[in-house]
C-alpha cells in the first residue's frame, strides 16, 4: 500500500509533499519563498536534482 502525505501552509503559499521515507518535494508560489529552504537545506537534495535546483537558485 502507498501513501503520500501533504501539508499546505496557506499563509507562505508552501506545500510540503513527503512521497515516502526517503524525502518530500517542496512547492511554492513564489520562488523567493523557497530562496531561504534552499540555501539551508541543498546538501538534502538528491543528486539527480542537485543541477536543476542549483540553476534555479544560484
Amino acid at each position: 500500500m502507498a501513501s503520500n502525505v501533504f501539508f499546505l501552509n496557506t499563509k507562505a503559499e508552501i506545500l510540503y509533499h513527503l512521497y515516502d521515507d526517503r524525502g518530500l518535494d517542496v512547492v511554492a508560489t513564489d520562488k523567493m519563498t523557497l530562496q531561504p529552504i534552499y540555501q539551508n537545506y541543498h546538501t538534502w537534495l538528491l543528486d539527480y536534482d542537485r543541477e536543476a535546483m542549483k540553476k534555479v537558485f544560484e
